[in-house]
């Protein structure tokens, strides 16, 4: 009995062996060979500029990107600073060249992570509750143009209806990236 277990397990580490040795050869150096290569990548983030769009500080070019923003075609124009977006892309790096890697987005795809009105503002405008939902204002949130002062301690609950965009956290909360004053008729 033991010696059959012992050929059992020697006949396992030789078949192991065996097929490890079959592999290609290992070879110095790394990273991708050949002239170039293509990826397809879904990337999402806070846009961080624009000229093409930059998320989370990568550029994409968006020449021939067709953008959806809350559920409709839209343009470029319709998007803002610290909206979470998501964006299908592909990449292509010529591995001779030592340049930034070239990223094109096919779409990029924007949703309100949270838009009703106004509960309640903390005084010091580092939160408010929209739709029972606590958002957290940082230094880092982009407030759009459309709330007074630029501070969301000017929000008026009960009246004042905003669409938010941010990351929602662990604990459930939504950390606000981005923050706009919408209108009635919107």
């Amino acid at each position: 009995m033991k010696h059959a277990t012992h050929q059992t397990l020697l006949g396992g580490m030789a078949l192991f062996v065996g097929l490890a040795s079959c592999g290609p050869a290992p070879q110095a150096g790394g990273g991708i060979g050949g002239t170039g290569s293509i990826a397809s990548i879904v990337a999402s983030g806070p846009i961080t500029g624009f000229g093409s769009i930059f998320v989370s500080d990568t550029e994409y070019d968006t020449t021939h990107t067709s953008m959806t923003v809350d559920g409709n075609p839209g343009t470029q124009s319709d998007l803002k600073k610290g909206m979470i977006v998501q964006v299908n892309a592909i990449v292509s790096q010529d591995s001779s060249m030592d340049e930034p890697v070239p990223r094109t987005a096919n779409t990029v795809l924007y949703e309100d992570t949270v838009e009703g009105f106004v509960q309640s503002v903390a005084a010091n405008g580092t939160g408010l509750i929209v739709l029972g939902q606590t958002i957290t204002i940082t230094t880092g949130t982009d407030i759009d143009a459309s709330i007074p002062g630029g501070n969301v301690a000017n929000l008026m609950p009960g009246r004042d209806l905003v669409e938010i965009s941010g990351f929602v956290t662990g604990d459930g909360l939504i950390r606000g990236t981005w923050v706009e004053l919408k209108r009635l008729d919107q």
